[in-house]
């Protein structure tokens, strides 16, 4: 008992002695220093409000402008009097309303020059709406990205800034100017979240050989029109030939039109002798095109560009915009599509109970499919020979399912074979008749002609495997399919 007694006591010495050591360490500040969080180097050397400043000079090695505040937060540049500025202009102006330097590096330097003040490398004055001003010379940026040195004209006190607070003003005019090209129309946006796709499109230029030509399909006026045949597609072409545009690369690069944002910005206003400097007389590449607002309003939008040069990049010029951009053409999909990068691969696909006579062929053998009815109802023969109708719609889908796999501008050899022949005869006399061929090209491959047009290579197997099958349903065995 006695022994615990002693050991009670011990520990409580202890957290006592303890206790009071940590009370010491608390409350001890060693002499002569203030507690950190009291301590300040921030240097204020204007302390006005945005609506205090008036015009903002920036020269620098890039050259000279003006901000101007017009209130509101509008801000003008007369230097590029025409051209849609970023939220930079705004952002300068205020830095030379609260001004502060982070710290005063040297009150009496013995070298600006070890600054980069001896000649510094941007100078900017503020003008107030009181009658004051003030001016701020920038030099180099300390070591380590620590900041940028600093000095007002009337003293040598070397001043340290956050290089953030001050960086914009040792950029050119042209890095204030807004790099937006085209944009979605904000009002479709905000009222219907709808995006706005360009009405018709003529792209150009010395690129192409001629203008392609495309514009979206009118659901009501396709249905009366060549177009229907070819089965649902958003654009369809109308030069050089009428033609469905892909459905995917075709519209994704039309889209991309209404969202284009140059890279930068090299020229305002540029005279005949920059227009050519930058390949601008005789493009290499154009697009114009139309597009509607929200209210029904058509807007008309010409764009010019140069050859890519070595890095990929291209200028481009907007009618109507003082501007010559630069750009990364990897950006623009449309700006080396031609004629055969737009036209969609798939034939067209004619309803099957539209369909009165069904002629497939080739040199020497011959299928002729009639038929009558429709949906659950239909009746086919061939060659007078009633055949089994589900095995017939599947024979239908590989003729309606050729695929045209590779554009191609040659051109079949005179004497070539017709593989395969395939016509269709609609119930509607009205209704021009459709063929679709396999020639004979090159190794393995055939030109796939539609109506006498041939633009495409697909598998000379395909004929084959065709044929066999029509075989095939005369006698009644299954139908394979085409790939």
């Amino acid at each position: 008992m006695k022994k615990q007694i002693i050991i009670l006591v011990v520990c409580i010495v202890f957290a006592a002695v303890l206790g009071g050591a940590l009370y010491f360490l608390m409350q001890y500040e060693p002499e002569g220093e203030e507690s950190s969080s009291s301590e300040s180097t921030a240097v204020a050397l204007v302390e006005k409000t945005e609506y205090d400043v008036d015009t903002v000079t920036i020269e620098n090695g890039e050259g000279s402008f003006t901000i101007k505040n017009l209130g509101d937060s509008q801000y003008e540049i007369p230097e590029v009097q025409e051209a849609p500025l970023n939220t930079l202009a705004g952002t300068a102006l205020k830095r030379m309303a609260t001004l502060s330097a982070t710290s005063t590096v040297s009150e009496s330097p013995e070298d600006l020059g070890t600054y980069g003040l001896q000649s510094p490398s941007a100078t900017v004055s503020a003008k107030y709406t009181d009658g004051s001003s003030f001016t701020l010379l920038l030099g180099d940026d300390a070591p380590g990205n620590n900041g940028t040195y600093g000095k007002t004209p009337d003293n040598d006190t070397v001043y340290l800034f956050s290089t953030s607070e001050v960086q914009n003003f040792k950029k050119s005019v042209f890095e204030f100017v807004d790099k937006t090209v085209t944009n979605q129309p904000d009002e479709n946006y905000q009222q219907t979240g709808n995006i706005v796709y360009p009405d018709k499109v003529t792209l150009g230029g010395s690129f192409r050989s001629e203008p392609v030509v495309m514009q979206i399909v009118d659901a009501e006026e396709g249905a009366e029109s060549e177009l229907a045949n070819y089965g649902l597609t958003m654009y369809t072409m109308t030069s050089p030939k009428v033609r469905p545009v892909d459905s995917d690369k075709g519209t994704d690069a039309l889209t991309n039109l209404m969202t284009i944002t140059a890279d930068a910005i090299v020229a305002y206003e540029p005279t005949p002798e920059q227009m050519k400097e930058y390949g601008l007389d005789e493009p290499y590449s154009t697009a114009e095109f139309t597009y509607k607002d929200l209210e029904e309003s058509e807007h008309k939008v010409n764009l010019r560009l140069s050859a890519p040069d070595a890095e990929g990049n291209a200028y481009l010029l907007k009618e109507g915009t003082p501007l010559v951009y630069k750009i990364a053409v990897s950006g623009l999909p449309w700006y080396e599509m031609s004629y055969g990068d737009f036209i969609s691969t798939l034939l067209f696909t004619p309803f099957i109970d539209d369909i009165k006579t069904l002629t497939v062929s080739t040199p020497t053998s011959s299928y002729v499919y009639e038929m009558s009815g429709e949906g659950d109802e239909l009746k086919v023969t061939c060659n007078g020979q009633e055949v089994d109708t589900k095995l017939f719609r599947s024979l239908y889908q590989t003729l309606i399912g050729i695929p045209a796999e590779e554009y191609t501008e040659e051109k079949p050899a005179q004497d070539a074979a017709i593989l395969l022949a395939i016509e269709y005869a609609y119930r509607d006399a009205s209704r021009e008749h459709n063929t679709v061929q396999l020639i004979a090209g090159p190794t393995r491959k055939a030109f796939l002609f539609n109506d006498g047009d041939g633009e495409f290579f697909t598998k000379a197997g395909y004929a084959d495997t065709i044929l066999q099958n029509c075989q095939n349903l005369l006698e009644g065995k299954d139908i394979k399919p085409l790939y």
